[in-house]
């Protein structure tokens, strides 16, 4: 399990426990000009499980063609939703309530991890279309991370 260092003895940590390829949805264009301006847009969903056990980043990248057109939404080429579980250690440490604040530089360590594993799915999934030559650029993932702590159920204590 990978620690994160924290002001607190408790250290945060994390080790990836599956990788999973939610949606994909392609519109092959067989006129796709390769020299066409596109741009991508990414987007991050936290899940934290009760027992703060796990959490999840479902992360959605879409590939769109730029258009001038201000009026309507550019049109999606493709699209990708993965599912990125990462198992937990400490993760109570940072719990308040029914919410959990965990450290920054654990936060930028997970989504960097969903980010370029979402890269990688991307690229296989466009491998062999028209799309093939178009990847995820890097990207500034401080943008990802929430400003303020997530929402959760705690578990319910179990009675004996």
């Amino acid at each position: 399990m990978k620690e994160t260092k924290q002001h607190k003895k408790e250290k945060v940590g994390y080790s990836l426990a599956s990788v999973m390829v939610e949606d994909y949805f392609s519109r092959l264009n067989e006129n796709f000009d390769i020299k066409s301006e596109v741009g991508f847009n990414v987007g991050m969903n936290f899940l934290v499980a009760s027992d703060l056990t796990h959490i999840v980043i479902r992360t959605t990248v879409k590939l769109y063609l730029k258009t001038t057109n201000q009026v309507q939404d550019p049109p999606i080429l493709a699209q990708l939703t993965t599912q990125v579980v990462f198992n937990t250690k400490n993760l109570e440490v940072y719990q308040n309530s029914d919410e959990i604040a965990p450290p920054k530089e654990f936060l930028e360590s997970i989504v960097n991890v969903a980010v370029s594993t979402s890269r990688g799915l991307f690229i296989g999934k466009n491998f062999g279309s028209n799309y093939a030559h178009l990847v995820l650029p890097l990207i500034d993932t401080n943008v990802l991370i929430p400003k303020k702590p997530f929402k959760y159920t705690p578990a319910k204590e179990k009675e004996v």
